[in-house]
């Protein structure tokens, strides 16, 4: 009897358990994993253990932090930030310095325990706390803002009082977070994913809600799916070999905030989402070393500065691609100029010399964009950036086929770079946009060919200018570029080739196939001293006891002109413009144009003319 009544009670329970809803685990909870202590936003108590015995035992580390720390005196004498929008526009520049300061005074307080780096935290943070606003208009200010306030609310956590965590709290939910939320669920703006933005913003308010989730936990998970949201769309912009669609300097702004929030989903969740794991990320450290000359800026395409890049998210990529280059790279840029996340994160090389043995040459396929070397670590070194890709993307210009060119510790060809941002029309990039009415915006304003030129786009506003051909790591590596769909003011074929011959000097091909008899100019900047000789047909540069020569090698009647870099008499001149000062234009003049070769040599002196080179046609390089 007793056996009957088990079987059917093991029956029944049998029956309830095949008859209940499915319990099948479904996604996790945004936030769980959540780590429970503070610090935990980029930071934990390890990695602070780390820290302090690293600027005891590492010798790099110790001189550092000595820096570091005179930073933080020097800010201590300082007064607070005021809300200040000077142009009308922007409160970035006292959003980033808000950031650096909690930064360089949070690191130093948690080595040393001093209070004084503590309170003068406190009263930059307070300052702030009281502004009217965080300029919601421009959301890049009050990302930045929120990502300061989120690192000192969590690194600082046991050492603030209720009373002050509560004033924190309070301005990133009302400035930061909310606002955040409105942009993320309607979908718009910086959480579409289209350019930096998207990192910076997304990546500044995750961090800010992270460090308050236990105290609001609702408006910390919908802040966090949101920005992992739009994280995942902008994240798609490295594939596939981790080029950055809007140069190199925007490639810094962007990577280094998206890298401070995976590291912070990281220290706090224990996992990024997978965003770490998506196309071409892990590789995208070789793009700003790729496009930094031998003098280490950059090649300023776009509106991109002539800066170095300083990157201590670099030491990031060198731990999880298990690489030293990266790391070497950024311990020279450490040591003279530090940031506290270099201190954080610092992961010096294994072993030296990985650096100067990385290939010499790159091509991000993605962006058509080309860099050609001779060395790395010679300051002395034959350095060409070539650009083809699209006109028309985020803070780019009519620059399809320009390049920079570098030897002899000189940049001779040179890149103007970005105009005012705040010029009127500056960014209306329509096919008719004021912003091509910009001589740096413009073709004429770069080292290009100008067909025809007038007063509209002298390039074709939505064209894109292929590699079509390129052979790299060999001793004369060389690029073909198809620039005909950026011809806007005529119907033909135009291929532009770059050699860079015996890794000595560059060899420029332009072969032109025009419908009708055409005007054309090629230009090449320059802040160079400059006197013509050989009836015109060679240009001798010179800075100091240094000297390049730019020779016209075809058409046999071409000549160079030089003149200020100004905009060409048909061109546009709207006021406001910058004048240029420094810089020269050399300029060769064709008329009557339907089929042409143009070929320029760029080298010092001494290097010997590839006259049988430049006659070989582009279809055989």
């Amino acid at each position: 009897m007793a056996f009957r009544v088990f079987l059917w009670v093991l029956c029944l329970c049998v029956w309830l358990a095949a008859s209940a809803p499915s319990q099948v685990a479904g996604p996790q909870p945004v936030l769980a994993g959540l780590r429970k202590e503070h610090p935990r936003v980029m930071l934990t108590a390890d990695s602070l253990r780390q820290l302090r015995r690293r600027v005891v035992e590492d010798e790099d580390c110790a001189q550092i932090f000595l820096k570091l720390t005179a930073k933080a005196d020097q800010i201590l004498a300082e007064d607070v930030v005021t809300y200040d929008i000077p142009d009308g526009v922007r409160l970035l520049s006292v959003a980033r310095r808000v950031l650096d300061r909690v930064q360089v005074l949070g690191c130093v307080f948690l080595v040393t325990d001093r209070e004084k780096y503590r309170e003068r935290m406190w009263q930059e943070l307070e300052a702030a706390a009281q502004f009217p606003d965080w300029n919601t208009k421009h959301f890049l200010d009050t990302a930045t803002l929120c990502r300061a306030f989120g690192l000192a609310y969590d690194w600082l956590f046991e050492q603030w009082s209720e009373q002050r965590r509560r004033v924190l709290r309070r301005a990133m939910v009302e400035k930061a977070l909310k606002p955040a939320m409105s942009v993320m669920d309607e979908n718009r703006w910086w959480a579409r994913g289209y350019n930096n933005w998207t990192q910076v913003c997304a990546g500044g308010v995750v961090l800010g809600a992270l460090a308050i989730a236990e105290e609001e936990p609702d408006l910390a998970r919908r802040v966090v799916e949101g920005g992992v949201k739009a994280l995942r769309k902008g994240v798609g912009h490295f594939a596939p070999d981790g080029g950055w669609f809007e140069a190199p300097g925007y490639w810094h702004y962007a990577t280094r905030y998206f890298v401070a929030a995976l590291i912070g989903m990281e220290t706090a969740l224990g996992h990024d989402f997978g965003l770490s794991k998506s196309e071409g990320f892990l590789k995208t450290w070789r793009f700003p070393l790729y496009m930094c000359g031998p003098d280490e800026r950059v090649f300023n395409y776009g509106d991109c500065g002539l800066s170095r890049i300083n990157s201590w998210e670099l030491f990031y990529f060198a731990e999880r691609n298990g690489v030293d280059a990266p790391a070497e790279w950024q311990v020279r840029k450490a040591t003279d100029n530090p940031s506290p996340l270099d201190l954080l994160f610092w992961s010096p090389p294994k072993e030296s010399g990985s650096w100067s043995r990385q290939p010499l040459d790159a091509r991000f396929e993605a962006l058509d964009v080309v860099s050609m070397r001779s060395a790395w670590g010679d300051p002395r070194a034959t350095f060409v950036g070539i650009k083809g890709g699209r006109n028309g993307r985020s803070h780019g210009q009519l620059d399809l086929g320009t390049f920079v060119f570098a030897t002899g510790g000189e940049r001779w060809a040179l890149e103007l770079g970005a105009e005012n941002y705040n010029l009127p029309g500056y960014w209306n990039m329509g096919e008719k946009g004021t912003r091509w009415k910009y001589y740096r915006c413009r073709a004429e304003g770069g080292n290009n060919l100008v067909i025809n030129p007038g007063n509209g786009p002298d390039q074709n506003v939505r064209a894109r200018a292929p590699v079509v051909r390129a052979e790299l790591q060999v001793k004369s590596p060389r690029v073909v570029l198809d620039l005909s769909a950026a011809c806007s003011h005529s119907s033909g074929k135009l291929l532009r080739g770059f050699q860079l011959v015996d890794r000595e000097g560059l060899l420029i091909v332009d072969e032109i196939e025009l419908e009708k008899p055409s005007e054309v100019y090629w230009f090449v900047h320059t802040r160079a001293k400059v006197r013509l000789i050989d009836d015109g047909r060679i240009a001798v540069l010179r800075k100091g006891r240094k000297r390049c020569e730019f020779r016209i090698l075809q058409p046999s009647t071409a000549q160079w002109s030089v003149g200020p870099a100004v905009p060409l008499p048909s061109s546009p001149k709207p006021k406001g413009s910058n004048p240029n000062n420094g810089y020269l234009r050399l300029a060769i003049h064709l008329t009557g144009v339907k089929s042409e070769r143009i070929a320029v040599w760029m080298a010092e002196s001494r290097r010997t003319v590839p006259i049988e080179k430049a006659r070989v046609s582009l279809a055989k390089w």
